[in-house]
């Protein structure tokens, strides 16, 4: 992940650039869950390589132990 060193101070309070960590962060968690979901992989930057990785299990969503009931099925 980037650093606050990397961006100018001047910019630090531009709201184009705030939060931007936090964002990154979502879309990486929906990336990892989507593909845990279809078995897929997806492309990271680590130790400054370039490597496709495989979200584990504990990216699935949680079923909260009812097995084999959605929520549609309450109503």
């Amino acid at each position: 992940m980037s650093t606050h060193e990397e961006i100018p101070p001047e910019q630090l309070g531009d709201p184009d650039f705030t939060s931007v960590d936090a964002a990154l962060r979502r879309a990486g968690e929906r990336a990892r869950r989507e593909a845990a979901a279809v078995g897929g992989r997806v492309v990271v930057f680590e130790n400054g390589k370039i490597v496709w990785e495989k979200p584990g299990p504990e990216w699935l969503p949680q079923d909260a132990g009812r097995s084999g009931v959605s929520p549609a099925d309450d109503q």
